[in-house]
């Protein structure tokens, strides 16, 4: 080989040379922005994972919320069979005393008096 070739091949192995590391930092860059977006979907995931978290304990919170107000509205449908009953006992009791009033011509004040006795002795002990 002539020292012309060789200048030559010289010449195009540093091309090849300088090709080659100019490709080498184009890798290191996209390796480097790889990296970046790797970092931001970590953070994305991290997000992303303590919003569900969030919507997980809400959630729970409402299922808890209605679970309250299922039992309140049972205890209040509960406590408004309970006033119906003493209502309907109220006016059945009613209806008695005034039957018992219409059969024995009681006067209402002499009633009373027997009434303040009777609660008079309970207090007092007889």
């Amino acid at each position: 080989m002539e020292l012309e070739d060789l200048q030559k091949l010289m010449a195009e192995l540093m091309a090849a040379h300088r090709e080659t590391e100019h490709h080498v930092v184009r890798m290191m860059e996209r390796q480097s922005d790889l990296e970046a977006m790797t970092q931001e979907l970590r953070a994305a995931n991290e997000q992303q994972r303590l919003a569900n978290e969030q919507q997980r304990l809400a959630n729970d919170q409402q299922r808890f919320i209605n679970e309250q107000q299922r039992l309140t509205d049972e205890r209040l449908m509960a406590k408004d069979g309970e006033l119906e009953r003493l209502i309907k006992q109220v006016t059945e009791n009613n209806r008695r005393l005034n039957l018992i009033l219409e059969v024995h011509d009681f006067d209402i004040d002499e009633l009373n008096a027997r009434l303040k006795r009777l609660e008079e002795r309970r207090r007092n002990g007889q």
